[in-house]
């Protein structure tokens, strides 16, 4: 048995090693934590490099472990770890915290499996970049960049940083799966497991050149890189899309935490939120004042793509026989209000339904002139609603929708549609767009959409506030704010 004060090995790693510890002891079990032992990793010039996993930190001596309690003098410490890039050398020390204590080593064991080529490729691809050049990091709740049928605000945002001269390391919800890890030259994707990782291979970076935007994931992995941002003095932002609380109560987003989120938005430096409700919200949850709103966008290539539906004489020439109304989007019946909408068809039997998206309920009936048309690409929406006169936004009335800036309002105008929609967001300040309140209120609201008569006024209003809402213009309001 080697006395535990006596303890100093050294073993050999690579960057992304998968590190498995095993030490056993022999302890005195009348003495309460009376020795740990320290884990360090070094690179290739023996310097000390930030280790990845969530150890405890002493201020003086690093990331320890402590010799387990129990009843028995017998313990044994099993411990896994990731070696950060750049590491070649892991070191294990003993501490014996008082005199006259025998606590003894008995074994102890390091294996190390390999890291894949994914692992040093993060490294690789992050070599290039300069110490001068902006780096944003997105991590959010969002698919990847590249998704043929689902791009949020994150997606859009980070195309348009890139299309600014920024780099932008994208982290989506989830694994990347088949989508590429490199979708623009400005834009690396890489998987939410691996922030630790990314924040050790950026250690060298500090000051406000690199920005981290937690994009409506306000998890535990976020406050300690919130934390450990602001230490190398990077711009840290809470980007809230979306009112996650009331996503947990109907049973999605089941990691959130309120806690969690409070703590985000008092730690970050700036908060923008999509919709007034949620900077209120986020105000009171975080004591502060300051959170702004930037709301959703459009696309310029939509814009463009879609001109010709917004000239009068596309508005005012589409079918009549029978007009049709339709939605894109999510169909979950967590917010989408089925009920008013079947009602609606009922009482408006000459007016066609269509419904694109995923999600429809299963045994879900439906009248004949509604038509569950599944999702569909962005081109074909265009295609389909190139046929529509009115777009509908018939979410249930809840704390969950109104705090809502939906993406489809904007894309709606595009098409050149006129736009009904339930209370949420900013949709009161949009032009062609009818307003309800309560789920009965659908079918009337349609009906006055569907008699408006839309004049050149009405067109060149649009345009002005499309030119307003472009993807383009919202990232260089974050942009603006946030200071990048």
């Amino acid at each position: 048995m080697t006395p535990v004060a006596d303890v100093l090995a050294h073993y050999l790693v690579g960057p992304g090693d998968q590190v498995d510890l095993r030490i056993g002891a022999f302890r005195d079990h009348d003495v309460d934590r009376a020795a740990l032992f320290t884990i360090e990793f070094r690179d290739e010039h023996r310097e000390v490099v930030a280790p990845a996993g969530d150890l405890p930190v002493n201020p003086r001596f690093g990331p320890y472990i402590y010799l387990p309690d129990g009843e028995q003098p017998l313990a044994t410490l099993e411990v896994s770890l990731q070696a950060p890039p750049r590491a070649r050398m892991i070191t294990i020390r003993g501490h014996q915290w008082r005199k006259g204590v025998a606590n003894h080593v008995t074994e102890l064991e390091v294996r190390r499996a390999p890291s894949s080529a994914t692992d040093h490729s993060l490294e690789d691809a992050l070599s290039g970049l300069a110490v001068d050049d902006t780096v944003v990091i997105i991590y959010s709740t969002a698919p990847p960049v590249g998704h043929e049928t689902l791009s949020l605000r994150p997606n859009r945002l980070a195309r348009e940083y890139a299309a600014a001269g920024h780099h932008v390391i994208f982290m989506p919800f989830g694994s990347l799966g088949d989508y590429p890890e490199q979708p623009d030259p400005r834009i690396l994707q890489v998987e939410g497991k691996q922030l630790s990782a990314l924040f050790t291979a950026l250690a060298h970076r500090t000051g406000p050149s690199t920005v981290f935007i937690c994009s409506s994931y306000p998890d535990v992995r976020t406050v300690l890189a919130i934390d450990t941002a602001k230490a190398r003095r990077w711009r840290t932002v809470y980007e809230v899309r979306d009112e996650m609380e009331e996503f947990n109560r109907v049973g999605y987003s089941k990691w959130f935490r309120p806690m969690l989120e409070s703590r985000v938005a008092r730690a970050a430096d700036d908060v923008v939120t999509v919709s007034p409700r949620l900077a209120e919200k986020m105000n009171a949850i975080s004591g502060r004042t300051d959170a702004i709103v930037v709301p959703n966008g459009v696309t310029d290539d939509l814009l463009r793509s879609t001109a010709h539906l917004r000239t009068l004489d596309s508005v005012t020439g589409r079918p009549r026989d029978p007009v049709v109304v339709g939605y894109i989007g999510h169909l979950t019946p967590s917010w989408f209000d089925w009920e008013s909408v079947v009602d609606a068809a009922v009482a408006m039997p000459d007016v066609r339904f269509e419904i694109v998206g995923h999600g429809i309920p299963d045994g879900l009936r439906l009248p004949e002139n509604v038509a569950a048309l599944g999702p569909r690409t962005h081109d074909e929406c265009r295609a389909v609603a190139a046929g529509w006169t009115v777009g509908m936004i018939p979410f249930r009335p809840s704390p969950l929708t109104t705090a809502v800036d939906p993406n489809k309002l904007y894309e709606y105008l595009a098409f050149g549609l006129r736009v009904v929609s339930v209370e949420m967001g900013s949709v009161t300040e949009s032009p062609l767009t009818f307003v309800y309140r309560r789920s009965d209120e659908l079918a009337e609201t349609l009906r006055v959409a569907l008699a408006h008569q839309v004049d050149e006024e009405d067109v060149q209003s649009t345009e002005r506030y499309l030119a307003s809402v472009r993807w383009s213009a919202r990232a260089e309001e974050m942009r603006q704010h946030v200071g990048f």
